[in-house]
């Protein structure tokens, strides 16, 4: 598993203070960071290794992996946000409509009496 995937996750770091690069630019850096931490092993006596274990365990979920994903790639602002409930509320009405054409065609209201 990479500690930083992307130029994106290099500036995320960089904005919040946690990551100051001299390297020419993000790509590199993530270069760099990933090829550091590989093949570093955490001893199991170390005081946060159950802490790593379970946010590994959760970031390696699938569950997880394709929220994360389908949050970066389809919900990165608000408008798409309200487009999908929009949109979740017309289907709803669509087919209540529907269900109620289909009702009232198959048990019809009893007339009223004539005179």
């Amino acid at each position: 598993m990479e500690l930083v995937n992307t130029p994106q996750d290099v500036r995320i770091l960089q904005k919040k203070g946690i990551l100051q690069s001299m390297l020419s630019g993000e790509e590199e850096v993530a270069l760099f960071v990933n090829q550091s931490c590989m093949g570093v092993i955490i001893p199991s006596d170390h005081y946060l290794a159950d802490l790593f274990r379970r946010v590994n365990k959760y970031c390696g979920s699938r569950y997880q992996r394709h929220r994360a994903k389908l949050s970066r790639d389809y919900f990165n602002n608000p408008w798409s946000i309200i487009a999908l409930i929009a949109a979740t509320i017309l289907l709803c009405l669509t087919i209540l409509q529907s269900f109620m054409s289909v009702y009232a065609y198959i048990r019809p209201s009893p007339s009223s009496p004539s005179s």
